[in-house]
């Protein structure tokens, strides 16, 4: 029986791949920094393809995001440092939070500054916008399709393009990015589905100033940029 795919739910497990826990070994605290002692500081090994945290990456401990900061990765010692006091859990994990739904979504979600949906949101967030359009092909495969992809960080009202840049692209966005096209094309889950290519055709756009219907507008008091991605999958015919 032809296994039935329900991509959302498929995005879904690949974010929640990102999301694996690490163990803490122990929490030292000093001048309101932690430093976090952990098992590794790889967020991502496979295929002898390795991806480490990095500083200004986004790590949620405690149900609480925290930016990286200081690691230091050798033989003894594996620990990274992040602001705050008063951690006691035994884990972290890369932090990212899976939804889905329209781009009219996305845009009223965002455009929500002053409302508890808007502060209740976990960044950075991975959005899978629909429709899903598959084109089916039985001879070969189960379907081919585009995917469109945002990845989100939240941003001061006031910065400029540069500064989200420097800070929200280059150091949470596009090593989010990386870690996601990693797991994608992951051996680890090559059980849920196979693809027919092992590289995934994607262009991706940079959107500082993201969440207004018209892009153009690069209005500072956008609270959100993002990362479109669109994804040319084919998946292969599959069997349960």
């Amino acid at each position: 029986m032809k296994k039935r795919l329900k991509i959302p739910n498929e995005i879904e497990t690949i974010i929640n791949k990102i999301k694996t826990s690490v163990n803490i070994v122990s929490i030292s605290e000093s001048s309101g920094v932690s430093t976090i002692i952990t098992d590794t500081v790889q967020v991502f090994n496979n295929l002898s393809i390795v991806m480490l945290l990095k500083a200004g990456m986004v790590v949620t401990i405690n149900n609480k995001n925290y930016v990286v900061s200081n690691i230091v990765d050798t033989p003894a010692v594996k620990s990274f440092d992040v602001n705050g006091t008063g951690i006691s859990v035994t884990s972290w994990n890369v932090a990212a939070n899976f939804k889905t739904g329209t781009r009219v979504e996305i845009n009223e979600v965002l455009n929500l500054q002053n409302n508890n949906e808007f502060r209740e949101m976990k960044f950075p967030f991975v959005w899978l916008l629909l429709p899903i359009n598959p084109d089916f092909d039985h001879r070969v495969l189960d379907f081919q399709t585009d995917l469109d992809i945002v990845f989100a960080q939240s941003s001061n009202k006031t910065d400029r393009a540069q500064t989200r840049i420097d800070n929200n692209f280059d150091l949470v966005l596009n090593p989010l990015l990386e870690l996601f096209l990693l797991w994608v094309q992951s051996s680890d889950l090559s059980y849920m589905f196979d693809f027919q290519h092992q590289v995934i055709d994607y262009s991706s756009q940079n959107f500082p100033f993201y969440g207004t219907d018209d892009k153009s507008k690069n209005v500072l008091t956008t609270t959100t940029d993002a990362i479109e991605v669109n994804f040319k999958l084919d998946f292969k015919k599959q069997y349960e």
